[in-house]
């Protein structure tokens, strides 16, 4: 699953085609995940969790113009989930990227 998440209220970007230009042709799940300054902690937590839920992968991702505030919170979301940090696969002007994933026995490294 990945989580694009912006910060820009009214913001009506899709994620889809930079995610298509990333990703071509890999099966994710998108979710975009707004962090607007209208919205209460308890809200945007709530919405988090229910786009990581059943997740064993979660690529997290947003443009570093826009770095979302709350971007701590879903982190800490995350490895309260199980999630470890694979790293960060971009770090652009255009894009930041980082990939977690949720360790089990069924995997070795």
């Amino acid at each position: 699953m990945l989580a694009f998440q912006t910060a820009v209220q009214g913001w009506t970007g899709d994620p889809q085609p930079v995610m298509e230009y990333y990703f071509h042709e890999t099966p994710l799940d998108l979710e975009l995940l707004e962090s607007l300054p209208i919205m209460m902690d308890a809200e945007y937590l709530r919405r988090a969790e229910q786009a990581v839920d059943g997740a064993h992968r979660v690529w997290s991702s947003y443009d570093p113009e826009y770095r979302p505030w709350r971007i701590s919170m879903f982190e800490s979301l995350l490895a309260e989930e199980g999630f470890v940090s694979c790293g960060i696969v971009s770090d652009t002007p255009d894009l930041f990227l980082a990939l977690y994933t949720q360790p089990s026995d069924e995997v070795t490294a």
